[in-house]
């Protein structure tokens, strides 16, 4: 049985001294985190994906608050990973608490996003496919809890020992501002765009576009009615250029509408 105190004076000794905002220990036999307040970051970026999200017309991509950051966006973060290890979902176990900092247990050491830049470094190409895909499992797993990420990007997808995925970052609460169908859109558009890229310089696209409609065609009615009114009104995607000289973004941007389209992929790879 842990003893919580002992965690809370490692906790305050350690801060005391970090300069990172986060920085791995190993203490008491296993290896953990402390994650400390970030400072508070500019309006300005959320005023900007605010007034896309109004031309848009997409409610899912309004930011959750327009001053993330600092203690608030810590206490955020704690609160929800104690809601989703009560719901069973694979988080960091949060160990001790301060108002300016938490300790909280390792899920892995490596990511989704790890295995696929590494794989693809590496020519190992094969590999990306089977890490992505146990990636949407995962987020289909955590929908199906009545729950939902706060950025479910690939790079916040730890794998664990044995195989089995986790999920970090909670600094904002989508819920706090959106329905949970629009929370889990969120999820879905953020989940397409981190991954899609490797998908396609991999040539796994064509596969991935129809992994990628069977576990749509599972989700709630009304997020894949969101997802499909997306896809329409970003048909202009299609005509970005595939060329890299564009910059990775644009590549980024449009992998990820091939992947929500299931448009012919021939001769886009970048």
């Amino acid at each position: 049985m842990e003893q919580t105190e002992d965690w809370q004076a490692f906790l305050q000794h350690r801060l005391s001294q970090q300069q990172r905002l986060a920085q791995r220990y190993e203490q008491a036999g296993r290896f953990v985190w402390i994650k400390r307040a970030a400072p508070l970051r500019s309006p300005w970026r959320y005023w900007a994906q605010g007034a896309l999200a109004r031309v848009l017309g997409f409610a899912w991509l309004r930011p959750v608050s327009t001053r993330m950051g600092g203690p608030a966006s810590l206490a955020v973060e704690v609160r929800r990973l104690r809601q989703l290890a009560s719901a069973g979902v694979r988080v960091p176990h949060v160990l001790a608490v301060q108002v300016d900092g938490f300790v909280m247990d390792e899920l892995g050491t490596h990511s989704i996003m790890d295995v696929l830049d590494a794989s693809l470094a590496s020519g190992a190409t094969e590999r990306i496919l089977p890490a992505w895909r146990s990636g949407l499992e995962a987020l289909g797993a955590l929908h199906d809890t009545g729950n939902c990420l706060s950025q479910a990007f690939c790079r916040n997808m730890v794998i664990g020992d044995a195989g089995q995925i986790g999920f970090i970052d909670f600094e904002d609460d989508p819920q706090a501002v959106l329905p949970l169908a629009l929370c889990q859109v969120r999820d879905v558009m953020c989940y397409a765009q981190s991954g899609a890229l490797q998908l396609l310089v991999s040539g796994g696209m064509t596969e991935a576009q129809s992994i990628w409609h069977a576990w749509l065609q599972q989700r709630p009615v009304p997020v894949q009615a969101e997802v499909a009114r997306a896809v329409r009104r970003l048909g202009w995607l299609r005509h970005l250029p595939a060329d890299r000289r564009w910059g990775h973004d644009t590549q980024r941007v449009k992998a990820a509408y091939l992947l929500l389209s299931g448009a012919d992929v021939t001769g886009q790879t970048p």
